[in-house]
């Protein structure tokens, strides 16, 4: 909790119109470039977890680019053997 208080203080004295054009400029061409990605960018901050329902998000998130990147259909059966299909992890939920 102290990593997002952190990270939100950055904005907290923000006000309306405190961005130039080139800051909303810089801003639409990485919101077009992640648009455009076919994987799921994460930073690895584990924000996300523990995730309350037992998914296992960094682990979900990591086989998922890695098939996306190769498109190696070992990746979903590994993800299938090692991740899905174990107790707590989706199948008996």
């Amino acid at each position: 909790m102290e990593r997002l208080a952190d990270g939100l203080s950055v904005f907290s004295g923000s006000v309306p119109g405190v961005m130039s054009e080139k800051d909303k400029n810089i801003i639409a061409m990485i919101s077009k470039e992640y648009g455009s990605s076919t994987t799921i960018p994460c930073a690895d901050s584990e924000y996300c977890m523990p995730c309350p329902h037992g998914v296992m998000i960094k682990a979900v998130f990591a086989l998922y680019n890695k098939y996306r990147n190769t498109m190696d259909t070992s990746v979903k059966d590994h993800y299938h053997k090692e991740v899905f299909s174990k107790p707590g992890r989706g199948v008996d939920r």
